[in-house]
């Protein structure tokens, strides 16, 4: 059965709820809002960051595919403001990589949309043009292609 839901909090919600419970966490998104400081600004994406590094400790498959020029653009804008901000977003990607739980992976495309896949659950981010964001949850059975997106 499909959801939809809106708002902030749901969404981060939901992405730590699913994690708690799943093998696999594969994120196909424009950007690693994972490293970004600017995403932890609410309480709701600091408790999804604390938990993020929490499973990362077990034994869990983490996959992140990210826009490697919505990544550029980021990190550009980062550095007009905070060099150093910059420079701790870059070295918690190297730290980051260095765990055999997660893989990380640029690619050139612009990709358009955000998604969350988990073992039996995949969340989808919409962001609508009146700026009101929601997340949309697949169940995998019924909708299985999500996984296609991520190969690494």
């Amino acid at each position: 059965m499909t959801e939809f839901k809106i708002g902030r909090e749901v969404y981060y919600d939901t992405a730590g709820k699913l994690l708690e419970d799943s093998n696999i966490f594969y994120v196909y998104c424009k950007t690693p809002t994972i490293f970004m400081s600017s995403q932890r600004v609410h309480e709701e994406q600091r408790r999804f960051h604390k938990k993020f590094f929490t499973e990362l400790k077990r034994d869990i498959d983490i996959r992140y595919v990210f826009s490697l020029p919505y990544v550029e653009e980021d990190i550009l804008n980062v550095a007009k403001k905070d060099k150093r901000e910059a420079l701790s977003i870059l070295k918690e990607w190297k730290d980051v990589s260095k765990s055999s739980r997660i893989k990380l992976k640029f690619i050139e495309e612009k990709n358009p949309f955000s998604f969350l896949v988990y073992d039996k659950k995949t969340v989808f981010l919409a962001v609508y043009p009146n700026n009101k964001r929601g997340i949309i949850i697949f169940d995998n059975k019924e909708v299985p292609f999500f996984r296609e997106y991520i190969k690494i």
